[in-house]
């Protein structure tokens, strides 16, 4: 059977064709449903809680909104969240723009607001390019559940060094938005070689054993058949 980490690879080359191809059939009304579920699920998905409200999630919005002036798909509002109580350091763009960051990642990963706006630019990209609405067509047509948790699971698995064409689209678009709210764009490359040395840091076999993804790996697992 193929080791989770190569399912996660498969997941993102497969996802990259909807992209390339166009080829997502969701319509916007299964986008906002997905969406409303998929922030429910998003503790179980995750672990943790989330928090809709307080001075971080404030700060996430005054740093957030101003950069989605510059979105294509002006039917999208986007909003932000807090998960506390996680040990995962990630961000994550759910469909119709719910944006998730998570704790670990503000406190450990962001020493200043321009890469605190390099991630939710990175984040509100992916819902503005339909990054999210692929992995919901792909997370369809391998499951026969309409299980948020799988699109969830199957959309962060799929990320960073699995899926470099739909990252450096995300980065591209996301460094032009920062850039024209005057951040510098040095602290976006300072954040992203930061992430890229921590993840190169560890071998192959670590990378196995210790990877911050490795209980959404097993729920994908258990839940569809790739």
């Amino acid at each position: 059977k193929q080791h989770p980490i190569g399912q996660a690879r498969d997941a993102a080359s497969q996802i990259d064709r909807i992209i390339l191809s166009q080829d997502s059939r969701v319509t916007r009304e299964e986008e906002i449903q997905w969406g409303k579920e998929s922030l429910g699920e998003i503790e179980e998905a995750m672990g943790g809680r989330l928090v809709r409200s307080g001075s971080i999630v404030d700060y996430l919005n005054d740093v957030g909104q101003p950069l989605t002036k510059y979105k294509e798909r002006k039917e999208i509002s986007y909003k932000f969240y807090l998960l506390e109580d996680t040990d995962v350091e990630n961000a994550v763009a759910l469909p119709d723009g719910h944006i998730v960051v998570t704790r670990p990642l503000f406190d450990n990963w962001l020493d200043n607001e321009a890469q605190l706006a390099t991630v939710l630019g990175h984040e509100i990209a992916h819902v503005d390019l339909k990054h999210n609405l692929a992995v919901y067509e792909y997370s369809r047509r391998i499951s026969d559940k309409d299980n948020p948790v799988v699109m969830i699971a199957v959309g962060l698995l799929s990320r960073g060094v699995y899926s470099t064409k739909r990252e450096a689209h995300a980065d591209e678009v996301g460094a032009t938005w920062i850039h024209k709210k005057k951040y510098s764009t040095m602290q976006s490359v300072a954040l992203w070689n930061g992430l890229d040395k921590d993840r190169n840091g560890d071998s192959k076999e670590e990378e196995k054993e210790e990877n911050p993804f490795g209980e959404l790996i097993e729920i994908a697992v258990k839940t569809i058949e790739v």
